[in-house]
């Protein structure tokens, strides 16, 4: 009972300690379908997993987290869900999402021959490095959840960490406990053999990083226990020592328990090192693409020390927010923002105007005192890989050679902002109601096809497989070829005029003396022009008396 008041007293201040609680996550969704809700084991469980982005600008660096547990419906706090097991995990990084777009991510796993009967549940967990979309995987809270059964006669997984028992500080699950940056951390955890037979080869690898050790490039401390063999019915407790942390933060106790290299049991404790600090939670564009003279807005979201225990003030602090092109490493702005010291979260923004087209950029958040960094975040943004997020529609574009009598047709399937993507389409030519030439495409750019037609009126019709959506469009050839627009009457001579008339053109000849390169016009041709005889012969002489002359007065100056 002790424990679980800590817990709720431990939960109440953190949540006390975000005035700006709404604001610490972005605006999604998921969504999960399975294959199906009854397996056997061997069995391939398949999911489509379909991620949401509600803003109104892109999310970058985002990933999501898969965990596929044995228990029943999902519940919070997890250190008291006795009966779940954490027995899968599956990170699916690099999901970038422009504004009011989604993506479906496919998800398969093959259930375990020895896979134990009952009730199982596919956690999906979205979030980018710093902020929560839905669900945190750290702390095991909010995730989208998807209900399966099982028949089999195994055991599988048959090891599990005691949740309601495990502990760091005596304190349990990944709700935090306050420690000096210098003091040493003794956990106990407990683990137990659920099967009716021993167990051996098993062990325990723990593992601390900064924050989520979902989001961990690198992790502070890792170290592998051997748990020895269990008998069956068996728990044992496990001690585990970690060396002091140092930095002012918060830190996860990732546990896992594996028998070889298969893991049977995931889970989480979390500790928080007091004293002052500051975190980014939030830095965000307000697009993904920007064209020259644009104005590329960055916005962050700042938020206090960790310790809420203490609720310790930095006073004095900056966040220095920057971008660069990642092409050339070229430095395109930079600007450092004074940081009120009043513990509390706090929203900053900057801009400035592309002077160049911005298709590939690194965007950075830094809190700094001085020569201290508290905090660094950074990630790219890459115009191509949002763009494929978007819906695209079906540009086409026509002409008509009266000649030949081919009509060129091109299709290509364009992002609002003008990215290519792959297509996949039919088309019908109609003229009266009746189809005259279909065509299937699929590429991944644009895509061509030539159609002999008589002169006339048609009706293309284009349907678009990607996105179920049709659209239609009236070819004219009469028009076009009336059309002066899609004529070209240069003839390549500088010494005629190039007319169109109703989509024919002509060519009137420049009058003689008309200018032309190197030269003049005459009878319609560019003739060029030389200097007559007597001009070159006046010039000589003109050279001559120059010459002489100099020479004679030089010669009168030094006598």
């Amino acid at each position: 009972m002790t424990k679980r008041i800590l817990f709720l007293l431990t939960a109440l201040a953190l949540f006390a300690a975000s005035a700006l609680a709404q604001e610490l996550t972005y605006s999604g969704d998921v969504q999960i379908k399975l294959n199906q809700n009854n397996f056997q084991s061997e069995e391939e469980l398949a999911a489509e997993i379909t991620v949401f982005n509600n803003e109104e600008f892109p999310i970058a660096d985002a990933y999501v987290v898969v965990e596929i547990a044995k228990g029943g419906e999902f519940s919070y706090p997890s250190q008291f869900a006795s009966s779940d097991n954490v027995f899968f995990e599956e990170k699916v990084s690099g999901i970038n999402l422009a504004p009011n777009s989604s993506k479906k991510i496919e998800f398969t796993y093959e259930l375990p021959d020895n896979i134990s009967p009952g009730s199982y549940r596919l956690d999906v967990y979205f979030k980018n490095v710093r902020t929560g979309i839905i669900g945190y995987a750290h702390i095991f809270t909010n995730p989208e959840s998807a209900y399966f059964s099982v028949l089999g006669a195994g055991s599988f997984p048959s090891a599990r960490i005691v949740r309601d028992e495990t502990v760091f500080n005596d304190v349990l699950g990944p709700v935090g406990f306050p420690v000096e940056a210098d003091e040493s951390i003794t956990g106990k955890v407990f683990v137990a053999n659920d099967s009716d037979s021993a167990l051996s080869d098993l062990k325990l690898v723990v593992s601390v990083c900064e924050w989520d050790d979902t989001a961990c490039e690198e992790f502070v401390e890792t170290k592998e226990v051997a748990v020895g063999p269990l008998v069956a019915g068996q728990e044992k407790e496990i001690a585990v020592g970690l060396q002091p942390l140092g930095k002012t933060s918060a830190y996860a106790v990732r546990l896992e328990l594996l028998q070889g290299n298969q893991l049977l049991s995931l889970y989480r404790n979390r500790i928080i090192v007091v004293g002052p600090g500051k975190r980014i939670h939030k830095v965000y564009l307000n697009n993904f693409y920007f064209k020259r003279g644009e104005t590329v807005e960055i916005n962050a979201l700042v938020g206090p020390s960790p310790d809420h225990f203490n609720n310790p003030v930095l006073a004095g602090s900056s966040l220095v927010l920057s971008v660069k092109d990642v092409e050339s490493g070229n430095s395109l702005f930079s600007e450092t923002i004074g940081l009120e010291g009043n513990g509390k979260f706090v929203k900053k923004s900057a801009s400035f105007t592309a002077e160049s087209e911005l298709k590939k950029i690194e965007v950075c958040g830094k809190v700094v005192k001085g020569t201290v960094q508290y905090d660094e975040y950074c990630f790219e943004v890459d115009a191509e890989l949002f763009a494929e997020t978007q819906e695209a529609t079906i540009a086409t574009n026509w002409k008509y050679d009266g000649d030949t009598f081919k009509l060129s047709l091109e299709f290509c399937a364009l992002t609002p902002s003008k990215f290519v993507q792959p297509i996949k389409m039919n088309y019908y030519l109609q003229q009266n109601g009746q189809t005259i030439e279909k065509g299937d495409i699929e590429a991944e750019g644009c895509a061509e096809e030539e159609v002999v037609v008589s002169i006339g009126k048609y009706e293309l019709i284009v349907n678009n497989l990607e996105t179920k959506k049709q659209s239609a469009e009236t070819i004219d050839i009469v028009t076009y070829l009336q059309s002066c627009e899609n004529v070209n009457c240069d003839d390549g001579n500088a010494c005629t005029q190039d007319n169109c008339t109703t989509g024919k053109c002509s060519q009137e000849v420049l009058p003689d003396g008309s200018a032309c390169e190197n030269g003049q016009c005459q009878s319609g041709e560019c003739v060029e022009s030389r200097l007559p005889l007597e001009y070159l012969v006046v010039g000589i002489v003109g050279l001559a008396i120059i010459f002489f002359g100099y020479t004679y007065l030089k010669g009168r100056k030094e006598e």
